[in-house]
This record gives structure tokens, sequence and C-alpha cells, in this order.
């Protein structure tokens, strides 16, 4: 008796749960989902050019296919692979040419940002500034290269040779070209002046100029730049500059260059 009492216990408990397990398992698939929807979420596809990655300065050494890899891929905010910051600009992208004569007005806003100025005007109301742009590319010995993204200018290099009242405080010799560098705020930091001073300094090898020389101000940060490339400080070129504050002359010579 005592069997039969257990057995239909057990009968009785096998319906409820019977019963209950069509809720359960609602309840269960319910959290699934939403557990899932969370984490698609929170790990939002993001997709990026593998080629910009790569032929970028922040590839690390051994990335595949680095310089040369071209097509799309995905990659999750979690993922172990590396991307490419938002803020840099890929050298995929940027393209760097000679200058020509047809590109004064671009020198012209170079020197803006190169001399710190507020306007145009400015510059070209100070007759010290007027020399490193004024006809730029009618003069025998002007050269200079512009970087473009988009077929945009974002930077550019440019030097020419200056003699007498024109000798600027970059100024070493007659035969020594003095340069000029600028590169537009948002690209700034990102490998462009590195890349034009090293257009720069091919052309000036091509044209068989022994050196190259430029001012710059003692608190630049692009200093540092310079410095890595070769430019070596002249002796006794510290002078007080039209801002007031320090400026010294640096001169790289062409056949040490590498």
């Amino acid at each position: 008796e005592n069997r039969e009492n257990k057995r239909a216990e057990f009968v009785r408990l096998g319906c409820r749960f019977e019963m209950l397990l069509p809720s359960c398992t609602t309840i269960f698939f319910s959290i699934a989902a939403s557990a899932g929807r969370l984490s698609r979420a929170s790990n939002t596809r993001r997709t990026f050019s593998a080629k910009a990655f790569c032929s970028s300065r922040e590839a690390p050494i051994g990335w595949p296919g680095r310089g040369g890899w071209c097509r799309q891929f995905t990659a999750y905010p979690h993922s172990p692979y590396p991307r490419r910051p938002a803020s840099t600009v890929s050298r995929a992208s940027l393209s760097i040419r000679r200058m020509t004569a047809k590109d004064e007005d671009i020198v012209w806003s170079m020197l803006q940002l190169a001399a710190h100025e507020p306007s145009l005007e400015s510059v070209r109301s100070q007759p010290q500034l007027l020399k490193y742009a004024r006809s730029w590319g009618c003069r025998e010995g002007d050269f200079g290269v512009v970087a473009e993204e988009d077929r945009r200018p974002v930077g550019a290099a440019w030097a020419r040779l200056y003699s007498g009242d024109e000798k600027g405080l970059g100024h070493v010799d007659d035969d020594i070209p003095e340069l000029a560098v600028a590169v537009v705020p948002g690209h700034q930091g990102k490998g462009v002046g590195s890349s034009l001073m090293r257009a720069l300094i091919s052309e000036a090898r091509q044209l068989d100029y022994r050196a190259l020389s430029l001012s710059c101000r003692t608190d630049n940060p692009a200093l540092r730049l310079y410095q890595r490339l070769g430019f070596e400080a002249v002796a006794g070129s510290k002078v007080t500059n039209r801002v007031g504050g320090t400026s010294e002359t640096y001169v790289l010579l062409l056949d040490e260059w590498s």
C-alpha cells in the first residue's frame, strides 16, 4: 500500500512539472534573448581598412601584409588584433608631389601656419616674411613638395636661395637653400611633417645641393623631428626672433644624410 501511495505521489509531481515546463522554457529563452542582445550591443562590429592600418606608423613590426594588404575586414572591440586609431592619417591616403609655380597660394597659406600668424594679411604686411613666399616658383633654385589628402593640401615644405638683404634667420651660405615647412593643425603629429621633410631632402640631393638650413624656435616641438633627421645647431646662431622668443639656425649636410 505504501508503495502504491508513493507511486501515485510521484505521478502527481510529474504532472505538475509537465504543467510548469512550458512556462520555465519561455522564461529561459527570454533571458537568453536579452543577454544576446546586450552582448551584440557591447560587441558591435567595426570595419576599417587593413591597407590603411598596415601602411600607417601604428602598424606593428611583423604585421601580416604590412604596406600592401588591401581588403576590408572586421574587428570587434575586444579582438586581440590592433585597430588603427581614428585620429591617425594613413599613408595610403596621403600623397606627396612636387611644387610648381602654380602652388604659390599654397606657399602663402602654409607660411601663415609656419609663422603662427592670424591671417594672410598679417603675413603680407611683414617684409621679413614676404621673401619666403613672394613669386615662389619663379626664381631659380625654388623647389618644394606638397602633401595632399583627397586632393586637399595638408602640408608643404619648400626651400629657396637667399642672399644680400634677403638673408633670413636660417641663412648659412648663399648656395645653401633655407627651408620652411608647415602642416595644417588637424594633421600634425601624424607623420606628415616627417614625410614632407624626407621628400624635400631627397629633392635637394637630386639638385646637388650640399646642405639645407632652417631657423627654428627653441620651444618648437618640431625641433625634435629636425634633430632626428640629422639637423645640427650652428654654433652662435641663437637670436631673438620677431616675436621676442629665441630662434636658432640648424643645418643638414646632405652628403652625410641617409
